[in-house]
């Protein structure tokens, strides 16, 4: 299997995922979509927090702006999974392709 090429995102780097001009990402800051790229590849809190230097509870934080920001309620027990399937559909993270 073929490894993705390396898209670079400010402060952190992304594997597979080209960043989008901030007037495309529905609001989200730079951290939040830093954030959601690093959910779409299905990353833990804890391993998110470690990867960009802050806690898991601003992780917490920044997901419950993120699920805001994409109108899913963050209650549900499917918040991640549909943070995910909005930033696919909405074209804000490219979905990996299958070879």
């Amino acid at each position: 299997m073929e490894t993705p090429a390396v898209y670079r995102v400010p402060s952190i780097q992304v594997a597979g995922m080209p960043a989008l001009p901030t007037a495309h990402r529905r609001g989200l800051t730079e951290r939040e979509f830093e954030v959601l790229q690093l959910l779409c590849q299905a990353m833990p809190d804890k391993v998110m927090a470690r990867r960009l230097n802050v806690s898991a509870k601003t992780i917490s934080m920044h997901l419950e702006h993120i699920y805001s920001k994409l109108g899913i309620h963050s209650d549900s027990q499917n918040a991640r999974c549909a943070a995910i399937l909005a930033a696919f559909d909405l074209g804000l993270v490219q979905p990996p392709s299958c070879h």
